[in-house]
């Protein structure tokens, strides 16, 4: 039988053995790594990397290695946004991104004009007439207000890239007289047009001046200008004096009187 010498194989073994864990069993190069936070102006974006959502804005991404990193972000009613940043910082790393919205021209009159326009109830688009203002596309609301009449409110939709044209007719608000005569029971004019009413009596009316008249048999017709506020109430008093004089006229004093204007038509001259 042929013998095995142990002492000729174990340096053999070992320097295999030593071989296979040099080749096998050394450490692959760490590959440095950080931490990245991810900020949208507004918060909520869809954040992409690498054709991967990985959260939404503000987003922490631990173990990022170094590097340039692309980044998509998306939001409704904002643009996409593509973004390529590097990566150099090996503790942590901010990066912080403005959206851009998608909008759509508004342009704005009202009758009357200067009247003031909000949109979506707080935001403040300026006073009538409004030239193309940029506006996010989406459903809003129109809020137009102007001292001394009602304000107005209107939905609509703004489509992207599109040029929308508001025109809103403001109504006034109402204002109240109240016409009161010596003696009661007197026929009613406003701005010279009969009313059914007689005295005492109410109206409401559109704000402004009215020339008020009031007769009544045996009395001298006499009138008043009176000044309606909007949303307001006037109260005349109008006191006829007796005479008899007939409905539409009044006396005029006795004495001498200007006829005729020099400088006008022919049949208007010499004063």
């Amino acid at each position: 039988m042929r013998s095995i010498h142990y002492t000729n194989i174990m340096p053999c073994i070992v320097l295999t053995l030593l071989a296979l864990c040099l080749t096998h069993c050394a450490k692959e190069p760490e590959i440095p790594t950080t931490r990245i936070m991810i900020n949208t102006e507004p918060q909520g974006a869809d954040v992409v990397i690498l054709g991967q959502n990985t959260g939404v804005s503000p987003l922490v991404i631990p173990g990022q290695p170094l590097g340039e990193l692309s980044i998509v972000l998306k939001l409704d009613g904002y643009k996409r946004a593509f973004h390529t940043v590097e990566i150099t910082e090996t503790t942590a790393q901010e990066f912080n991104f403005d959206l851009v919205p998608r909008t759509g021209m508004v342009t704005i009159h009202s009758s009357p004009s200067g009247a003031t326009v909000y949109l979506d109830d707080d935001t403040l688009l300026g006073k009538t007439p409004i030239e193309a203002a940029s506006v996010q596309i989406g459903k809003h609301s129109l809020k137009v207000t102007l001292e001394g009449y009602h304000d107005e409110t209107e939905e609509f939709d703004v489509v992207e890239d599109y040029k929308h044209n508001k025109d809103i007719t403001l109504k006034a608000q109402e204002g109240h007289l109240k016409v009161l005569s010596r003696p009661i029971g007197a026929t009613i004019w406003l701005n010279n047009q009969p009313q059914k009413q007689v005295t005492p009596a109410r109206f409401t009316m559109k704000p402004g001046t009215y020339l008020v008249s009031v007769y009544t048999d045996g009395y001298i017709q006499k009138e008043q200008l009176v000044e309606i506020p909007a949303n307001g109430e006037e109260e005349v008093m109008i006191k006829m004096t007796e005479g008899n004089v007939p409905i539409g006229m009044v006396l005029v004093p006795a004495g001498e009187f200007i006829r005729g204007s020099s400088g006008r038509s022919p049949d208007e001259s010499p004063q």
